[in-house]
């Protein structure tokens, strides 16, 4: 789409526009372009950079608006206030995208070498954006023939001097726009499910053709569980769990109240507790016990007025978003799944059923894998 369309709602109309989307914490290096931008304004005084997104909640709690404030105080101090754009709030898809439609360039500006994945730059590169970016892992692999352009780190020269050459020149910044998308529809959520559906015909077909051998005493689950598996252990799943629900990570053995819970860690509980339940005869009243731990977080995460289950709960019990990713909403399916097919208590499997057909609801309008997968 061309970028003139949706600058006028962001009040960039008429200027050449950088963008710089993501939860914002110090590793981010926005810094970098902001020393950058007077070399960039002194050829193009028409230029505007949108940072766009909330602190990072890990960075809000330990170091509240720190270095958003530097950011600011360093836009004084360079001068730059007419030029930059800061938008201090988490968006939904949809504006996303219109703020990415806005952009003559994206810039991610990262400082940490090892990082493997950028979710924003799959996004910026699969709405067809010029992209400008520090040599990242993941973007020296993403950007490589000339699919966008890459500056050493903490360079804010090298970054002025990219940013000028395809503000310059237009038919090159097209070309490299272009080259971005057309690699990006390989990554799309349908072709993505396409292949995976690939994969599940392929392995069928060989199995077909070449069955595994198989043994009689594969069939009796108990046998192998008495003589082949270690006695199973919960300490750990015990050490996790409190009186709200499962936490979602530990140091070491030592469970991190600082990243709260989660409804992908509380559906993956949810299936251990009815699984064994099950398996294990020995101790079902604490089975029964972590079952109803976990069906009332996810049920209190399920959302009515939105269809769709929360994610992420800080320790303090607040929710931290109204609606959680399609990847967590399908986990709790799974999770919910499972447990309408191993657990036996009636009050358990009423409320696990009824909140699995709530939830199934949302997810046929999933644009990822999840309904795919769902629905095979």
């Amino acid at each position: 789409m061309d970028p003139n369309y949706y600058k006028d709602q962001f009040r960039v109309e008429g200027k050449k526009t950088l963008l710089t989307f993501g939860l914002l914490s110090p590793n981010k290096g926005i810094e970098t372009v902001l020393q950058a931008l007077p070399k960039v304004i002194k050829k193009h005084p028409d230029v505007a950079y949108i940072i766009l997104g909330a602190t990072h909640p890990h960075v809000l709690k330990t170091q509240g608006e720190e270095y958003r404030i530097s950011l600011q105080q360093l836009v004084r101090k360079l001068d730059i206030s007419d030029h930059v754009i800061f938008q201090n709030r988490f968006v939904e898809l949809k504006e996303l995208c219109e703020f990415l439609g806005t952009a003559d360039i994206y810039i991610t500006p990262y400082q940490d070498e090892a990082q493997i994945t950028s979710g924003t730059l799959a996004y910026a590169m699969g709405t067809g954006k010029a992209v400008i970016s520090t040599p990242y892992w993941y973007a020296v692999e993403m950007l490589a023939e000339g699919r966008g352009r890459i500056v050493p780190f903490n360079d804010p020269d090298a970054m002025a001097e990219q940013i000028i050459d395809l503000l310059d020149n237009e038919t090159t910044r097209h070309i490299i726009r272009k080259k971005a998308y057309t690699f990006s529809r390989e990554a799309i959520w349908k072709e993505v499910a396409r292949k995976y559906l690939e994969v599940f015909s392929e392995v069928r077909l060989v199995r077909a053709q070449r069955p595994r051998p198989r043994h009689t005493y594969v069939e009796n689950i108990k046998s192998i569980t008495h003589f082949e598996l270690p006695e199973l252990k919960l300490d750990h799943l015990k050490t996790l769990t409190d009186d709200t629900a499962i936490l979602q990570h530990a140091t070491h053995t030592i469970p991190a109240l600082i990243h709260g819970y989660c409804t992908d860690d509380n559906a993956r509980a949810l299936m251990v507790a009815a699984i064994g339940k099950k398996l294990f005869l020995t101790d079902n009243k604490f089975f029964d016990s972590l079952s109803n731990q976990y069906l009332s977080f996810l049920s209190y995460a399920f959302n009515d007025e939105t269809g769709r289950f929360r994610n992420f709960m800080s320790y303090s019990r607040q929710w931290l978003e109204e609606v959680g990713s399609e990847d967590a909403h399908g986990r709790a399916i799974w999770g919910l799944g499972k447990a309408v097919a191993f657990l036996d208590n009636p009050g358990q499997l009423t409320m696990t059923t009824t909140l699995f057909n709530r939830a199934l609801k949302a997810a046929e309008s999933f644009g990822s894998p999840v309904q795919s997968l769902l629905l095979l």
